[in-house]
């Protein structure tokens, strides 16, 4: 029979002063509503900490926190001294652990996932490997990594879903193409589309990804001719500094 690898390793159970955990980066979670966050302390206080932090073990009884900085912290408020930990025993590898647990737990935001896949990747981890460790399809991992460098308006359409990630990168890198140099009467390029079967649809959703794009303070002109043969829609190229 193998030997269960490191990483898989039952964690040991205790409890530990809430003064000899320190946190391991910045929380994931960068908009915590304060209702939120103190109804927890009052549940704390009244119940106690049901749900362990998850830690590992460092040197000079000091340990680092891996997942569980907002129960950490409603803790420290709810006046605990010690709170319950399960100390990992495998290989650390904090932002992989806190990325997992946060999206096993409740969905992130746009952002706060974006800025966790940006982390793994400051910390050598690949994509592909990103996608091994959290189950994650590598083509996200690549989107998100991507997208959190889009402009705030981009970035702004997709958080509150009026985009998806990969239209928010296509219009990005449309607008951010190279305009051809002016001239007197420059011609006008027309892109040849496949039959559409339902084309009063496919418009509206033209439009749709154009009122988006407004709303989120683009500049973008849209025309349609007077027969709906021929649209037209210009972004505005992106400034050389």
């Amino acid at each position: 029979m193998s030997a269960v690898p490191a990483f898989f390793r039952r964690p040991r159970f205790r409890y530990l002063p809430c003064a000899a955990i320190t946190a391991a980066a910045p929380p994931l979670r960068q908009t915590q509503e304060l209702p939120d966050l103190l109804a927890l302390v009052a549940s704390i206080r009244r119940h106690g900490l049901l749900s362990p932090l998850l830690v590992a073990r460092q040197r000079r009884g000091r340990y680092l926190l891996l997942c569980g900085s907002r129960r950490l912290c409603a803790a420290r408020l709810a006046g605990l001294e010690k709170v319950p930990c399960l100390i990992h025993r495998g290989p650390v590898q904090p932002a992989v652990l806190s990325l997992t647990e946060n999206l096993q737990r409740r969905s992130l935001s746009f952002t706060e996932e974006s800025a966790a896949y940006l982390r793994l990747s400051q910390t050598g981890v690949t994509p592909e490997r990103a996608a091994e460790l959290t189950g994650i399809p590598e083509e996200r991992i690549t989107d998100m990594i991507r997208a959190g460098s889009l402009p705030l308006p981009y970035r702004s359409a997709v958080q509150t879903r009026q985009l998806t990630v990969r239209d928010a990168l296509a219009l990005s890198r449309a607008a951010e193409a190279p305009s051809p140099p002016p001239e007197p009467a420059p011609p006008r390029r027309s892109v040849s589309l496949p039959p559409v079967s339902d084309p009063r649809s496919f418009l509206n959703t033209v439009q749709r990804g154009v009122d988006a794009l407004r709303r989120g303070g683009l500049a973008v002109e849209y025309e349609t001719s007077a027969g709906g043969e021929l649209i037209t829609i210009r972004l505005p190229a992106a400034k050389t500094p």
